[in-house]
């Protein structure tokens, strides 16, 4: 699986969202 860098603002993600978005990646590169 590629390396892939998420940069997330300070105000930005939530947990609940951060866990999504790696799930999204996840699901994307695999």
């Amino acid at each position: 699986m590629p390396y892939v860098n998420i940069k997330i603002t300070k105000e930005g993600a939530t947990d609940e969202q951060k866990k999504r978005l790696m799930s999204g990646v996840t699901q994307f590169t695999g």
